[in-house]
């Protein structure tokens, strides 16, 4: 059963409001943390919310987020090249 926090947070991503997305993905996860697809929605929300950041030129707070998005997903190739770029910007 896909709670009102999963919908909520899935409602948030396709607007681009990707802090309240992983807001209630956190929560999601805190519920039932073996929830795959909630766990990749919280990988997305962040990194697409470092790009965001990255292009707005705000280099710390992308570096911050693709460090979150890390934690999602460690293999994450493209985090890790954006937080080398970043780092080089800031």
């Amino acid at each position: 059963m896909i709670s009102a926090e999963f919908r909520g947070a899935v409602q948030f991503y396709k607007k681009k409001k990707y802090m309240e997305a992983i807001s209630l993905f956190d929560e999601v996860l805190n519920a039932n943390p073996n929830d795959r697809i909630a766990f990749q929605y919280a990988h997305q929300s962040h990194f697409d919310h470092a790009m965001l950041l990255f292009e707005e030129r705000d280099y710390l707070s992308a570096m911050d987020q693709f460090e979150a998005s890390l934690r999602y997903k460690e293999g994450c190739l493209d985090c890790y090249a954006y937080i080398e770029k970043s780092e080089k910007l800031y």
